[in-house]
C-alpha cells in the first residue's frame, strides 16, 4: 500500500522578502508542523507591490484543515528581508534587525493570512471521478469575463465587494474562484458563502441539461477500409516518450502542425498576427519527420468524408489513445475543427435514450410526485457545451464531427478498451484564417455550401 500523500494548503498575498524558512516559521509559531514549504514569488502585483504565493505541506488532510481553520483571515508575523539603509522599507511592522547591516536586514510584518487547501482551485476543479465529469470541472475552464457575464445572464446578482477582495488577497485566481463558486450555486450546486446574498431574493436556479445529439445529423461515417488502415497505424504506433499535452487525460497524446515551414514563403508583413518562433519551427519539422505517416493517414481520413479540398487546409492535428473526462477549451484555434473516435472501446450503455432527448432519470415517490435526476452521457461520447444551460452529447465513433473547440468540451470517461482520436483544426496566424464562434457544433456539415465557403470545414460540392 503506497504511504499516504501530503496535503497542501495555498498561501496567497506573500509580499517579497519571505522565503519557506519563514513561512515555517510562522506556521510554527501557532503550533502547526508543515511537512514541506514551497514560495513562489511574483505572482501578481498590487498598488505596484509584487506578491507571491506559498504552498504548505502538512501530513494529512485533517491537520491541513484544522490549519486553514484556525489561521485563514488571521495576522501572521512574518520575517522579510529588505534592503538596508535606515529607514523605509515595506511599512506595517516593527524592525527587529540589526540596523547596522549595510546590505540587507530583517523586518517583521504582520499578514492577514489568506489560505486554502490547495484543491480548492480551478485548475484542480477539472479533476473527475472514473464515470462522470462534475459541473465544476465543466465550468473551470471559463474565464472570469465569461463566469461574470452567465451570473449576469442568469439573474444573479454580483458581490462587488465580495469578488474585490478574493482578487486582493489571492490575485485573478482567487477571483475566478470566487466566480465559478457563485455560478455553481446558479446551477444549484456548489457552496458560495450564504452570506454574500443576505438580503436578496435570488431567482431560481437553472440546472444544466444533457442532449444526445443525433449521429444521422451531425456525424458523417468514415468508410470501412479507411477505418481499418487507421487502426492498423495507430495499433502500432511509437507514441511520444512525453504527452504532448499536459494538463489531460490521456494514455497517449501526439501533436502535430505544419504552420512555420509549409508557408513560410508567404508574406507575412499585414496577414500575420504572431509567426512561430525558429525554435518552435525546428521542433515542428522534427515532429513531422518522424510521424509524417500519421498526419498522411489523417489527412486520407479526412479526405474521404469532407473531400480533398477541406483536407489540404488543416494546419494541426492532435491524435490520442484513451482520452478521458479532461474537459479544456482550444482557446488557441481560430476556426472549427474536426474530430473522430475509433477503436474496440465499449461502455454499458443506458437503454432508452434517444437522439435529441434529454440525458435524465425520472423517479416516483410514494406520494405520487415525480423526481427529474439529469444522468450522465454515455461513457466514450464527445461532450460539447452547446450554450450556458445545455451539454451536447455526440457519439464520434467511426465517424467525423464538426465541432468548435473554443466551446468547452470533454470526452465522458467511464468507457472500457482502447479508444483513439483524431482532431484536426487550424491555428494560423493568418487573419484571413480566422473565424468567428458561430456554434458548438455544425449539423450536416458535409452537405456543403456551394461557392459561398464561409467556413474551412465547408465543403464545396
Amino acid at each position: 500500500m503506497p504511504p499516504p500523500r501530503d496535503v497542501d494548503v495555498w498561501m496567497g498575498s506573500l509580499p517579497q522578502g519571505v522565503d519557506g524558512a519563514r513561512v515555517r516559521a510562522a506556521f510554527e509559531r501557532a503550533s502547526f508542523r508543515p511537512t514541506r514549504v514551497v514560495v513562489k514569488k511574483r505572482a501578481f502585483k498590487r498598488d505596484g507591490e509584487t506578491f507571491g504565493f506559498a504552498f504548505v505541506s502538512f501530513a494529512s488532510g485533517d491537520e491541513a484543515r484544522r490549519a486553514v481553520r484556525a489561521l485563514h483571515g488571521k495576522e501572521l508575523a512574518l520575517d522579510l528581508d529588505v534592503p538596508g539603509g535606515g529607514g523605509g522599507g515595506e511599512g506595517g511592522g516593527d524592525c527587529n534587525g540589526d540596523d547596522g547591516d549595510a546590505s540587507s536586514r530583517t523586518r517583521t510584518r504582520f499578514v492577514r493570512a489568506n489560505l486554502r487547501v490547495a484543491s480548492e482551485t480551478p485548475r484542480t476543479m477539472l479533476a473527475a471521478t472514473s464515470f462522470d465529469v462534475s459541473l465544476a470541472s465543466q465550468l473551470a475552464p471559463l474565464d472570469a469575463a465569461t463566469l461574470a457575464s452567465r451570473l449576469r445572464a442568469l439573474g444573479w446578482p454580483r458581490d462587488e465587494s465580495g469578488e474585490a477582495a478574493a482578487r486582493e488577497a489571492g490575485g485573478d485566481g482567487a477571483a475566478r474562484l470566487f466566480l465559478l463558486r457563485r455560478l455553481l450555486s446558479a446551477h444549484g450546486e456548489g457552496d458560495a458563502d450564504a452570506s454574500s446574498f443576505a438580503g436578496t431574493l435570488l431567482p431560481r436556479s437553472v440546472r444544466r441539461r444533457c442532449v444526445i445529439l443525433s449521429t444521422r445529423e451531425y456525424v458523417r461515417a468514415v468508410p470501412g477500409e479507411t477505418l481499418k488502415s487507421a487502426i492498423a497505424t495507430l495499433s502500432t504506433l511509437k507514441w511520444p516518450r512525453a504527452s504532448h499535452r499536459v494538463g489531460v487525460a490521456s494514455s497517449e497524446y501526439l501533436s502535430l502542425s505544419s504552420l512555420g515551414f509549409e508557408r513560410e514563403t508567404e508574406d507575412r508583413t499585414s496577414t500575420v498576427a504572431s509567426p512561430p518562433s525558429p525554435g518552435q519551427n525546428a521542433r515542428r519539422r522534427r515532429r513531422m519527420r518522424r510521424y509524417r505517416a500519421v498526419w498522411e493517414l489523417a489527412r486520407d481520413v479526412l479526405a474521404s468524408v469532407a473531400g480533398d479540398d477541406v483536407a489540404a487546409k488543416f494546419d494541426g492535428l492532435a491524435v490520442t489513445k484513451n482520452f478521458s473526462a479532461s474537459p479544456h477549451r482550444d482557446a488557441l484555434d481560430v476556426a472549427p475543427q474536426f474530430v473522430c473516435a475509433f477503436g474496440d472501446y465499449y461502455s454499458h450503455s443506458r437503454p432508452g435514450i434517444e437522439p435529441g432527448g434529454v440525458v435524465t432519470e425520472t423517479e416516483t415517490g410514494e406520494d405520487g410526485t415525480s423526481t427529474v435526476t439529469p444522468l450522465s452521457p454515455e461513457p466514450g461520447t464527445l461532450c460539447v457545451e452547446i450554450d450556458r444551460e445545455t451539454v451536447g452529447a455526440i457519439d464520434t465513433r467511426d465517424g467525423v464531427a464538426c465541432v468548435d473547440g473554443r466551446a468547452v468540451h470533454w470526452v465522458q470517461p467511464g468507457y472500457e478498451g482502447t479508444r483513439y482520436s483524431l482532431v484536426w483544426y487550424r491555428r494560423s496566424p493568418h487573419v484571413d484564417a480566422q473565424e468567428a464562434f458561430a456554434c458548438a457544433a455544425t449539423p450536416r456539415w458535409w452537405e456543403g455550401g456551394g461557392g459561398d465557403r464561409r467556413s474551412w470545414t465547408t465543403p464545396i460540392v
